[in-house]
């Protein structure tokens, strides 16, 4: 399976092509003035270099502007940032989400209270952006809680939905 190369790698690959762009544009010897790169006497070829990245991106660069692409080029970064997602519900995992559950309750299921089950609902409610109570109520009823504390939960949620 080909993954392309990575972004250092990559960096290297278009240096190395822009390279060659301009010794068979320009010569051995480039000039450049304030029109661009100019070319050698010998060179008949297109005025367009098409430069494409194994796997990635393709690049139409004029031959004039061959210097400033390889000065734009070497200034590319290769580091890959983790960008700063905002974990959805309907993206956050199962594992994801039972972890962040059981922080929350601090305690193994047949030991959960119903004062613990109230303070992991506040609790949760102002951690984590993407906390659901309901799901979070039905995860604690899908576990094995003790009757009375499943009652008293059952209780309690009645309460809160009659008007």
């Amino acid at each position: 399976m080909n993954i392309g190369l990575s972004p250092k790698e990559q960096k290297e690959y278009i240096l190395s092509e822009v390279d060659k762009a301009i010794i068979e544009y320009a010569g051995n010897n480039p000039c450049s003035d304030e029109i661009g790169l100019q070319a050698s006497n010998e060179y008949e070829g297109d005025l367009w270099f098409n430069f494409k990245i194994p796997g990635g991106i393709e690049y139409n660069i004029c031959a004039g502007e061959l210097l400033n692409f390889k000065k734009r080029v070497a200034k590319m970064s290769v580091i890959i940032k983790k960008s700063a997602l905002k974990i959805d519900e309907k993206r956050i995992s199962y594992g994801a989400r039972t972890k962040q559950y059981k922080k929350l309750i601090k305690r193994p299921f047949p030991k959960i209270t119903i004062d613990d089950i109230e303070n992991a609902l506040k609790e949760g409610c102002l951690r984590f952006n993407n906390f659901n109570p309901n799901h979070f109520l039905n995860w604690i009823l899908s576990g094995s809680i003790s009757k009375s504390v499943c009652n008293a939960l059952k209780d309690k949620v009645i309460k809160c939905q009659i008007p």
